[in-house]
């Protein structure tokens, strides 16, 4: 194969990867400040295989605020990260079975994914959610 051609796709790969990072198509490391920032960017809509939500959360200033789908307040509680944990507490309501420490197993900028106990949780981050 043409070294020019071997080059020129080695740039248009390295491009492309460069492209992802900066679009939120790959996983990021997670730290207390990048989440945190992350998190209070827009609502997160949680979902997970077995489970039918129609909720909406707000993550912003480690608070836990979960809407229903009329926008009406179900729930409260607040979030930290703690030794490489996702860690919620102090819910009471629809969500109260997912109090605890969580492990972090997917983090992007529009994504993450979290489990406990072989309980797997998933959110999305929605913009355009109120």
């Amino acid at each position: 194969m043409n070294r020019n051609i071997i080059y020129t796709l080695f740039v248009s790969v390295a491009l492309f990867l460069m492209s992802c990072q900066e679009t939120g198509d790959t996983s990021v490391v997670t730290t207390p400040t990048n989440l945190n920032a992350n998190l209070s960017e827009c609502l997160w809509a949680p979902f997970s295989q077995g489970a039918n939500f129609t909720l909406s959360i707000d993550f912003s200033n480690n608070n836990v605020i979960v809407y229903n789908s009329n926008n009406e307040t179900v729930d409260e509680g607040s979030w930290a990260f703690t030794d490489g944990k996702f860690v919620l507490t102090n819910l009471s309501g629809v969500l109260a079975n997912y109090n605890g420490a969580w492990e972090i197993i997917e983090d992007r900028n529009v994504f993450f994914e979290l489990q406990k106990e072989g309980v797997k949780i998933n959110f999305e981050q929605d913009c355009n959610l109120n």
